[in-house]
């Protein structure tokens, strides 16, 4: 087991004790090399826990740009498909006016040809 963190901080392996201090040898430091193995045994659990979650936001991270691409592409076919809507749209209102026109003429000719067959109706 090598004694580096994933960080690369190198640390030295120590016997931990049930209640998670260290198992120190007989130094003559006594009370102070105690606190300073707990605090590096709780300095390491901590960074152990912040590389757990930065892993945890960069998977986090992936999900939600997944999201959005796919979001993304949704949108640009809804787009796609809606332009296409509108120009089918756009050539059946141009064919319908020019029908209308064309009907409207028939219309104005019909009844040019009735005021020529029948002129005292159109003095009323």
């Amino acid at each position: 087991m090598s004694n580096f963190t994933p960080g690369g901080i190198y640390y030295e392996q120590r016997p931990v004790r049930e209640d998670g201090s260290i198992a120190q040898p007989d130094s003559g430091r006594g009370e102070d090399r105690v606190n300073c193995e707990n605090d590096v045994i709780y300095l390491r659990r901590r960074v152990r826990e912040l590389e757990e979650k930065v892993e945890q936001l960069r998977l986090s991270r992936r999900v939600l740009m997944n999201l959005i691409e796919k979001l993304e592409k949704e949108k640009t076919n809804f787009q796609n498909r809606l332009e296409r809507e509108n120009k089918k749209l756009l050539h059946a209102n141009y064919r319908y006016a020019r029908w209308l026109l064309c009907k409207n003429r028939q219309i104005v000719e019909l009844e040019s040809k009735l005021q020529a067959q029948h002129p005292r109706n159109s003095a009323n």
